[in-house]
């Protein structure tokens, strides 16, 4: 089992850790060793609200994308919530389209055709405004984006 009972048992609580944080802080020297593909992209890091006021990770994160060679890396410096706000997006719709349109633009302004978030609202309901404007990108985690630019070399 990976999870010891005893431990369990003697712990009235059980740490967790975002893994952002886990990453950056626990195994950042070994990242750093590991070869990655470069990425000759602009990619915008959208930093949620969860992220910059309870996880407060966004340098965190930051630096584990620095980690890919030629990454290039764009975040929104007027951006405060994208709208999404767990679930105010659906249940108010059009306020939440409101308050996305300067992050959308940014988006489209900016040619940007990866975004990386680490919240799930966010990036469904950003994706969505850009959809109503014709405008398709890539949505992904920032830890599957490490993922995918880690080289793999065949044995």
């Amino acid at each position: 089992s990976l999870i010891n009972s005893s431990y369990l048992e003697t712990k009235s609580q059980v740490v967790t850790k975002d893994i952002i944080a886990f990453l950056a802080n626990d195994y950042f020297q070994a990242l750093k060793q590991i070869q990655m593909v470069p990425l000759s992209a602009k990619v915008y890091f959208h930093q949620s609200c969860s992220m910059k006021n309870q996880l407060k990770t966004q340098s965190d994160c930051l630096k584990l994308l620095n980690l890919i060679p030629c990454i290039e890396i764009k975040t929104f410096s007027q951006s405060s919530c994208c709208g999404a706000s767990g679930n105010f997006m659906l249940t108010h719709a059009d306020l939440a389209a409101e308050i996305a349109i300067s992050t959308v633009d940014f988006i489209i302004e900016q040619n940007i055709h990866l975004m990386l978030s680490t919240d799930i609202s966010c990036s469904l309901h950003i994706k969505q405004q850009l959809a109503e404007q014709n405008y398709q990108l890539e949505v992904l985690h920032p830890v599957s984006l490490l993922y995918r630019q880690v080289l793999i070399k065949e044995v």
